[in-house]
């Protein structure tokens, strides 16, 4: 996929990211299709096998949808709000990932040592209270205007979509984190509710799913 300069409006705590240049909208005008990226809801593997997408701004979106993008097959992926919190945990606290260890020691202002040892509890305190676009709702990256309506598809079902848009499907998963099972309390799903208020605030838009 290739990159341009965006404006970028999802809240993010960290003072440099990736997300400062990334406006989370893919396109590929030859294929008419925009793609709708949502953060830890496979969106490593599906930039892999969309190298001919390139990122567009939400400006041009909002502003030329109607007369420009009306026709364009819009996607975009979902994934259960608890898989999804807990898919962060792993990949930035549990995978040994230094690199991860350190945007969280920055994010957290907390030392790496400390970081790894954070339980699944309390990375839910600190994720209610640092803002990173990996955990930001799903309901944001989706729904951008009423009259803008993506086919969403459950990760789980990602080949179908793949099969839709004409991919190739591989059996290679990529950026799959480590399959020790992570458990929330009662009290954990309080703060996950907390975190993707929105999301389940606005359930119902994911009620179609595919």
């Amino acid at each position: 996929m290739a990159e341009k300069e965006v404006c970028n409006t999802y809240e993010c705590h960290h003072k440099v990211h990736w997300c400062k240049t990334n406006s989370f909208i893919w396109v590929n005008h030859g294929k008419k299709q925009i793609y709708l990226e949502v953060p830890k809801n496979a969106s490593s593997t599906m930039k892999n096998v969309l190298k001919d997408f390139e990122n567009m701004s939400k400006k041009d979106l909002l502003e030329n949808y109607t007369t420009k993008y009306s026709d364009y097959f819009i996607f975009s992926i979902y994934r259960d709000f608890e898989e999804r919190i807990i898919s962060n945990y792993k990949d930035f606290i549990k995978s040994n990932k230094m690199c991860r260890i350190e945007q969280m020691s920055n994010l957290f202002k907390m030392t790496k040592k400390e970081v790894q040892e954070l339980s699944i509890t309390r990375f839910l305190e600190l994720a209610l209270k640092h803002k990173d676009h990996h955990w930001s709702s799903q309901y944001h990256f989706m729904n951008y205007r009423s009259d803008i309506v993506p086919e969403i598809y459950n990760i789980k079902n990602i080949n179908d979509l793949l099969k839709k848009i004409n991919v190739p499907i591989s059996d290679k998963v990529l950026n799959t984190s480590k399959k020790n099972e992570v458990n929330l309390t009662e009290t954990d799903r309080v703060l996950v509710r907390r975190i993707y208020e929105a999301d389940y605030k606005n359930s119902s838009y994911f009620a179609k799913i595919l």
